[in-house]
Order: C-alpha cells, then structure tokens, then sequence
C-alpha cells in the first residue's frame, strides 16, 4: 500500500483529481456492511467508497441540480461484479432513484473483493447529492503497515465518512480562487473531544483556514475511539477546494479519467 505521507504531490494531485471528479455529481458516502465487517473488510469499502467517488461522471446530470438523500444496496462477488443494486431508502423522487441505480450500473467491474471476505458481499451505501457544487474534499493522510490493526483502520474510516457526511462549505471570499487546499493536524480523546487542531499548510485565505478549525470544533463530539485504539488519536486531514469551472474543461476531464482511474 501506498505511503500516503510519502508524496506531497501525489497527495496533491490525487487529492484534486477526487474534488474534480466530485464536481461532475456531488455527494457523499458512508458505508456500512450488513454484517459485522474485519479489517479486510473495512478496508475493502474504503476503496469501494473512493471507487465510487471516482467514478462520479456516470451519474446523470439530474442529480447535479437538486438535493437527494438515496440509500441502495449493492451485492458484488469475488470478481468486482455488480449482482444487484436495490433501493433501501428512497429519495421520494422515483426518476432519482432509477438515475442512482442506472449510474451504478454503468461503472465498470468494482474492487475485487479480499479472499477473506465472504462473498457474494452485501454493501449498504447512503449516497447524499447536494444541489452545492463548492464544498471542500476531505481526505485523510495516514500510513498503514503491518501492525494497524483492524479496529484503528475502521475507526479512520469512520472519521473520514464522519467528516464527509458534515462538508465545509467555501467561504464566500475564496469563491475567485483557482485551488484552495490546506492540511489541518487535530486530535482528538476518548469521548470524541477535539483536543486541538492547527493549519500546517494552505493556499487559501486566512478566512478560510479560521473557517476550518471552526467547523472542525463544530463537528466535536467525533466518534468515539474503540478501546483497543490509543488515544488522544492524531489525525491529518487534507482539504481540497476545486474550481466551479474546471470540470467543464474535456481536455482536463479526459487526462484525469486516462491518468488516475482506479488509483
């Protein structure tokens, strides 16, 4: 696995590739299997969830313009294939609902799914659409070795789809700038309090980085830590504001789905 702190710039780029790409169909994602999920398994919607994020422009443009709040249930076996798509929770517009499954339908094979998970895998997915096209993309840099234990990569997971599910929205200053980006460090105890948190680096404004700290202390309580994580946990967070335009651009589009699909 990639060192994801090895390489500012891949970090960089990787990170503006998933803004642009979330910009052809904004949402969010937070996975849950129906099933209690190892750590093969965590890690497995994780990559489902950025595969899916990656894969955004196969929604229909619909679902660009309005909110929508869809949850479906996705069956895939070993291979990556999609056996079924149903909807578990309609989002009361029923032309949404057969645009999501429709969508869906039209990426390519999924992730393989690890020998050590049961298949075929029953995934259930809340996709949020937003009608805002101007939200900072959060990801989180950390290295994964040998001994990260399934507990702290679930929990990782749980912060990001935490932090995903509650987005910063572009101050109103900062809508001329071509890139915003920043990394904020924080850490927070066992009951989810934010025990402090600090820009160590940004192209943007300072309204926009007191922007982030303070919906960082917003979101506090995070999930609370499991027992066999250490604590206070330390996070990094990457945070990428893209252009409203820059999707529009084919040449720009066309380099990032030859460059970057399924990274």
């Amino acid at each position: 696995m990639r060192d994801a702190g090895s390489s500012e710039g891949y970090t960089a780029f990787r990170g503006a590739v998933l803004a642009m790409r979330r910009l052809a169909a904004i949402f969010f994602i937070s996975l849950s299997s129906l099933t209690t999920a190892g750590a093969d398994e965590a890690t497995y919607r994780q990559r489902l969830a950025r595969y899916l994020l990656e894969n955004s422009q196969e929604f229909r443009n619909e679902l660009k313009g309005r909110p929508a709040d869809i949850d479906v249930i996705l069956t895939i076996d070993r291979n990556g294939k999609l056996l079924g798509a149903d909807i578990a929770r309609s989002s009361g517009v029923p032309q949404d609902d057969q645009n999501v499954l429709a969508g869906l339908r039209r990426m390519s094979a999924f992730p393989e799914v690890p020998a050590d998970v049961q298949v075929p895998l029953r995934v259930r997915i809340p996709f949020t659409f937003f009608a805002q096209t101007r939200v900072g993309f959060v990801d989180l840099k950390w290295t994964m070795t040998s001994s990260t234990s399934g507990p702290e990569i679930a929990f990782r997971g749980d912060i990001l789809h935490y932090l995903q599910a509650h987005p910063l929205k572009l101050p109103d200053d900062t809508q001329k700038l071509n890139d915003a980006h920043s990394i904020v460090e924080f850490s927070i105890d066992r009951d989810g309090t934010l025990l402090d948190a600090r820009i160590t680096k940004s192209s943007g404004p300072k309204a926009m980085n007191d922007d982030t700290l303070a919906w960082l202390r917003k979101l506090q309580p995070f999930p609370k830590p499991p027992s066999e994580v250490k604590v206070p946990m330390k996070l990094t967070a990457d945070i990428v504001f893209s252009p409203k335009s820059i999707w529009n651009d084919e040449e720009t589009r066309r380099k990032v789905s030859g460059v970057c699909r399924g990274c």
